[in-house]
């Protein structure tokens, strides 16, 4: 999805609502969106809501503030593990929020709280950053007691990495031995534990 302005074409980062009309290149023909629709750097989104998206828009401005165009993929995502890293650890909330938006509720501790939070809200921050850079294979992992990313199937685990360094905690398999048991923490399998941004 592109956004038309003064004879450009820009890829769209919005929401629009049932009923929007666009234009379809491949129809050839005007057609309406049958139901609300996220749209990040022009692809829809599936389940994103509009505060997922609204989230995303401050990780972009946050990525924009510490990387430049000529960055590669790979050194954007590491900048932004180490940037995430220089959060200050805090306790919003106890006991752990749970629900399906907690991605949304914990990044923006971040994002909108000075940079304070814990470490569901260190790694859902960070998948906010890596989705932003163009990632999409992006999850917030919780076990109930710990969160960390998962991207393209590794673990980024920013908030265990800045206060335990004898493990790098970026980029490990499942399999790695740590003293975090990533993999037996989503075992369970419960919906929340593993959410899609």
């Amino acid at each position: 999805m592109y956004r038309a302005k003064k004879g450009s074409l820009t890829l769209a980062n919005t929401g629009l609502n049932a009923g929007t009309r666009y234009y379809s290149y491949s129809a050839k023909k005007t057609l309406k969106l049958p139901a609300l629709t996220v749209y990040v750097n022009g692809k829809a989104m599936e389940g994103m809501s509009p505060e997922s998206l609204a989230t995303l828009q401050r990780a972009q401005t946050a990525l924009a503030s510490i990387t430049t165009d000529s960055m590669s993929k790979e050194k954007k995502l590491r900048t932004c593990f180490e940037f995430v890293k220089t959060y200050q650890g805090a306790f919003p909330r106890i006991p752990h929020y749970m629900g399906m938006d907690w991605p949304v509720v914990y990044a923006n501790d971040m994002f909108l709280n000075d940079g304070k939070g814990n470490c569901f809200s260190y790694a859902a921050a960070f998948a906010y950053l890596a989705k932003a850079i163009g990632y999409e294979e992006v999850y917030c992992c919780s076990s109930g007691y710990h969160g960390w990313a998962e991207i393209d199937g590794l673990i980024y685990d920013p908030e265990r990495n800045k206060f335990d360094p004898s493990y790098s905690y970026y980029a490990l398999s499942y399999d790695t031995k740590t003293n975090v048991d990533h993999k037996g923490g989503i075992a369970a399998n419960e919906p929340w534990m593993h959410i899609k941004i």
